[in-house]
C-alpha cells in the first residue's frame, strides 16, 4: 500500500461553474513489483453524494514500459481520460524515497458541491476530499 502525504489542498469555485481542485502530494510507495501497479483516487464527498476524480497510476518498472509502448501507439491523452487518469508515474526504486505529484483539476460545478466546499477552510479542517 502506498502512504500519501498531502502538503497542501484547496477546493475552490472558479466563476460560478466551476470547481477547483489541488493538491501537492508526496506518494511514498516502499517495494513495489516490477509487474505491479496501483491507482489511487481521490474522491470528492459530501454525506449524500461522492465523485471519483481521475486517478494517479504508479506502475512498477514492466508496467511502466508497457504503458509507455501503448500511450505510444494511441494517443496518450486520450487513454488518461478514457480511463479516468490523471498522471501516470512509474514506482522509483525503495531508497529513492517518494514521489511528488501536483493535483490540478477543473470540474463543472454542482450544486450538491457546496456542502463539500463548506467542510474546509482555511487548513483546520479537512475538506471532503479523500483517497480510496
Amino acid at each position: 500500500m502506498c502512504e500519501i502525504f498531502i502538503k497542501r489542498k484547496s477546493l475552490s469555485r472558479r466563476g460560478g461553474r466551476f470547481l477547483q481542485v489541488r493538491m501537492d502530494m508526496d506518494i511514498l510507495c516502499g517495494t513495489f513489483g516490477r509487474d505491479e501497479s496501483r491507482r489511487l483516487v481521490p474522491v470528492l464527498a459530501t454525506e449524500d453524494r461522492r465523485m471519483e476524480l481521475p486517478a494517479v497510476m504508479i506502475n512498477g518498472r514492466r508496467r511502466n514500459r508497457g504503458f509507455r509502448s501503448m500511450a505510444g501507439f494511441w494517443k496518450r491523452e486520450a487513454i488518461l481520460k478514457d480511463y479516468g487518469i490523471y498522471k501516470v508515474f512509474e514506482a522509483p526504486a525503495p531508497d529513492i524515497g517518494s514521489l511528488h505529484c501536483r493535483y490540478s483539476l477543473r470540474l463543472p460545478y454542482l450544486p450538491w458541491m457546496d456542502k463539500a466546499l463548506a467542510n474546509g477552510t482555511d487548513g483546520r479542517q479537512e475538506y471532503s476530499l479523500q483517497f480510496i
